[in-house]
């Protein structure tokens, strides 16, 4: 009997990074967005779920049940051009959809996995969801890299063969209206903040920074992730200079690294630099007890126009801590302005600070705001509604 299946396939960014999961664990092989949409399905589907990966840090197919999905890993070839390939990956992909009713989802929209994928197996149902990063057009633009025209061209062809298109950036939706039509673009955010940001209570602000061990008088800028230019690490750190002048005040930098671009600078100007903390040791306690999220993007045209919210943007705004920065953009219907302030340049991002630490209660609903949009539930509705409507157009039941 033919089974109704969706296979997630996957590529990863090679070597793998500090905070991949560890070799062999069941995180190894059960990982991304296959496996955030498989997680957060709570209602029977007549689907089984598989979460494939092109893998070039192996050297034969790999094979695991994880929590009752099927989970398999093929080597790949490498190169700076094409990125990961797996010609393995593709045949195996093609068996199953001879084999059963298949529907193939894909998380790396510029990729030349993609761009193969679509061509070898055009007569089966594809979606793709962008999950950050230019196309190779605006790419072409900037850089004006042939390479990367050319690649443009293989879209236009390829990519008229995918059905269904997720993305939630306004570069990005124009772009494959462009090349594939707008019906079948799935226009809005694509993945939702974990269950554990949405369902708990935020600690009051005290009590976290008792926790924390933060003076309660003290001013608190945070911020996730790398210092790096393109995530304004810059930008933060001339503004806090400025603000050491007028307000007690500490940056909290969590997620860093010695080997960040700005690290040594941040730790000369007294930032408190804090390694990765995980949502379940006490990252949630930050969020809790910060003043303002910082995250300007203004800076770095490609990560403004592509980046998205990002997952920590949402996660700081599901505890109501004000943003600062250009991922609020790209809330729905413009209702960022109303999670915090969009700067354009360094005194925009200063005066914005400034404005929250003087007028805290002014963003004091930033939970409900993300809350309209960014749960799981509410993006989870519109893959299923995808999938329902291409098995019935790619499968229909025999006469």
């Amino acid at each position: 009997m033919r089974k109704k299946k969706i296979i997630f396939v996957h590529q990863i960014v090679y070597p793998y990074g500090p905070n991949f999961p560890a070799e062999f664990s069941d995180d190894f092989f059960h990982f991304g967005l296959g496996r955030l949409i498989i997680e957060n399905i709570h209602e029977p589907v007549p689907y089984e779920f598989e979460n494939w990966r092109a893998d070039p840090g192996i050297d034969a197919p790999l094979e695991r049940y994880v929590n009752g999905v099927k989970c398999r890993l093929f080597p790949a070839r490498r190169s700076r051009k094409t990125g990961a390939v797996s010609v393995g990956l593709l045949k195996a992909l093609k068996a199953e959809c001879r084999e059963h009713e298949v529907i193939i989802h894909t998380a790396n929209t510029h990729s030349f996995k993609l761009i193969l994928t679509a061509l070898y197996l055009k007569k089966y149902p594809i979606i793709t969801t962008h999950l950050g990063g230019p196309n190779p057009f605006y790419n072409f633009k900037k850089k004006r890299k042939i390479q990367s025209y050319f690649k443009y061209l293989l879209e236009k062809i390829a990519l008229k063969n995918v059905d269904e298109f997720y993305v939630s950036v306004n570069a990005e939706k124009d772009y494959f209206t462009k090349i594939a039509g707008k019906e079948k673009i799935n226009f809005g955010p694509v993945q939702g903040a974990e269950k554990t940001f949405v369902e708990s209570v935020p600690l009051p602000r005290d009590e976290a920074r008792k926790k924390l061990g933060i003076p309660a008088e003290k001013k608190v800028i945070l911020t996730v992730g790398r210092l790096l230019k393109s995530k304004g690490a810059d930008e933060t750190l001339e503004v806090f200079k400025r603000l050491t002048k007028e307000y007690d005040v500490t940056w909290i930098a969590v997620g860093t690294s010695p080997t960040n671009v700005y690290y040594q600078q941040a730790k000369e100007a007294g930032v408190e630099l804090l390694g990765y903390i995980s949502r379940g040791d006490g990252l949630m306690d930050y969020f809790a007890a910060a003043d303002v999220y910082s995250y300007p993007m203004y800076h770095d045209p490609e990560t403004r126009a592509f980046g998205g919210t990002g997952i920590a943007t949402l996660e700081a705004l599901f505890y109501n801590l004000p943003y600062v920065g250009n991922g609020i953009a790209h809330i729905p219907g413009g209702e960022g302005a109303n999670a915090g302030i969009i700067p354009n340049n360094r005194e925009e991002l200063y005066r914005g600070i400034k404005e929250v630490f003087d007028f805290p209660g002014r963003f004091g609903n930033t939970r409900e705001i993300v809350k309209k949009y960014y749960t799981w539930g509410k993006v989870i509705t519109r893959y299923l509604q995808t999938y329902r409507e291409l098995f019935a157009e790619y499968y229909p039941p025999a006469a």
